[in-house]
């Protein structure tokens, strides 16, 4: 199962952002795989050999700034021994994936609102370091921002100072 896990890891983080989510939970179970897990693997596998010629396109903008993305979400007290939510971030450059990832947040958030917002930080770290790139190589953008439907996530961000229940965040 290792070497399988193995495998799938480098497909999650160079080539295929779509197992992402499903590999983080995957992995967990290398050491005790029971017969559901292997049936997963055997799906990812099938699901990869049936996408195996998708490819991405990168042209040139019609607009003036090619357009920089970043999507998160979180799965709120997803692992049901630690209770640890899982962050996912997804960001594209005109349209293509450039850079995700997923795993266990390292805290443990008191609510779905404290999790997304510690998801919406990431992803705005994430996105800052894409743009920063971007303008080295000297590539024009349009400014965007951090998607996000999380409206308590959004409230807590915009506050000048956090509430007392909030600021361990």
């Amino acid at each position: 199962m290792q070497k399988a896990v193995g495998m799938l890891n480098y497909l999650a983080l160079h080539t295929q952002p779509k197992i992402t989510f499903t590999f983080s939970l995957l992995a967990q179970f290398t050491k005790k795989p029971t017969v559901s897990h292997w049936s997963l693997i055997k799906h990812l596998l099938r699901y990869l050999n049936g996408t195996k010629d998708l490819d991405l396109h990168f042209t040139k903008p019609q607009s003036e700034g090619a357009e920089l993305l970043g999507w998160e979400d979180v799965d709120y007290a997803t692992s049901l021994v630690t209770k640890k939510s899982h962050s996912g971030n997804f960001i594209t450059f005109m349209a293509n994936p450039v850079l995700w990832n997923t795993k266990k947040q390292l805290i443990n958030p008191k609510s779905t609102n404290e999790a997304k917002f510690i998801s919406m930080n990431k992803c705005s770290k994430e996105l800052q370091w894409v743009a920063k790139l971007l303008i080295m190589l000297k590539i024009t953008l349009r400014i965007t921002e951090n998607t996000n439907e999380n409206t308590g996530a959004l409230v807590i961000r915009k506050e000048e100072h956090l509430k007392p229940n909030s600021e361990h965040i």
